[in-house]
């Protein structure tokens, strides 16, 4: 069995130091787990690696989207085990991120449910979306699968539309189909999530927000736009670019924006402790990159991952 290291958690609590702490002790590789770095082009708003960092530990999956291409688990899970695959047999590769239904399809596999659907059912929602918009959208879906609402509170339309397609094509929930033993692949995997105290990640969440700003954030989505990409486009959907975005588009002032963008990043933040706390597999350790690096290390040791 391939064995890998999943170092995830919040957004802003320290996943990245410690992953490149970590690459200064053992060979490794780090495999982007996040589904927003997946994207070119998105580097300011998504806190990605700099490529002085990337220099330093070979990286894979970044960058590998244009920002108007789509991607969803499954397809994510399939590039993922290629880089792990890929990887040396002599190197650990690590799946770092925040994004964690992404880190599960890959080591544990997705329940398996309808690929193929109409291309007019898909085209019709589209059309819904932009003429009803995903208030409504979600309103249906909550009738039709209260389960997968509940998962998708965050009205990620891409992610509604997709459980209203399989509704649509099929007569069934998506959610029973998660019901549906997954195939998983044959990993090895030891799960490390990084985070702080409430108090500091919320502090540390508004200060990556002001400090997006002050490093050009409304400039790069005002680029993405000029460029042809859609403020519906996946990519702009992630918390921040939906709200530079409006900024850009004369829709909402740059004060309000920026106190939206911290509200939403918070509340994105507690989804994914939500998320991570859940898998009791997640050993957590706090946010302090050179002592978490020496604690994989002795972790690693231990298991015989590593060689003294």
């Amino acid at each position: 069995m391939r064995r890998v290291l999943v170092i995830g958690g919040p957004t802003a609590a320290g996943k990245t130091a410690t992953s490149l702490e970590l690459g200064k002790l053992i060979p490794c590789e780090i495999i982007c787990a996040d589904a927003r770095q997946l994207y070119r082009r998105l580097d300011i708003g998504t806190a990605k690696p700099t490529a002085d960092e990337r220099a330093r530990i070979p990286h894979r999956l970044f960058d590998i989207l244009e920002p108007h291409e789509t991607i969803n688990a499954a397809e994510y899970a399939q590039r993922a085990r290629s880089a792990i695959k890929e990887t040396s047999i002599t190197t650990l590769p690590m799946l770092v991120g925040g994004s964690g239904l992404y880190i599960s399809a890959t080591l544990d596999g997705l329940s398996p449910v309808i690929t193929d659907v109409d291309e007019s059912i898909r085209e019709k929602l589209q059309l819904e979306l932009h003429q009803r918009g995903r208030d409504e959208l979600y309103d249906e879906l909550r009738r039709v699968d209260p389960t997968a609402a509940e998962l998708y509170s965050d009205k990620n339309p891409r992610r509604i539309t997709r459980a209203l397609e399989v509704f649509r094509a099929t007569g069934k929930p998506i959610s029973e189909f998660w019901k549906l033993p997954p195939e998983a692949p044959p990993y090895e995997a030891i799960y490390i999530g990084i985070t702080c105290e409430r108090d500091e990640l919320k502090r540390r969440i508004d200060d990556r927000c002001e400090a997006m700003w002050n490093d050009g954030f409304l400039e790069e989505v005002a680029q993405l736009l000029a460029s042809g990409v859609k403020p519906s486009a996946q990519s702009m959907q992630s918390v921040g670019y939906r709200q530079a975005a409006e900024v850009v588009l004369g829709e909402r002032s740059l004060d309000d924006a920026m106190e939206r963008l911290k509200v939403m990043t918070w509340q994105y933040a507690k989804r994914q402790l939500t998320w991570f706390t859940r898998d009791l597999r997640y050993a957590w350790l706090a946010s302090d990159p050179q002592s978490n690096a020496r604690t994989i290390w002795s972790m690693l040791r231990e298991r015989n991952w590593i060689d003294d």
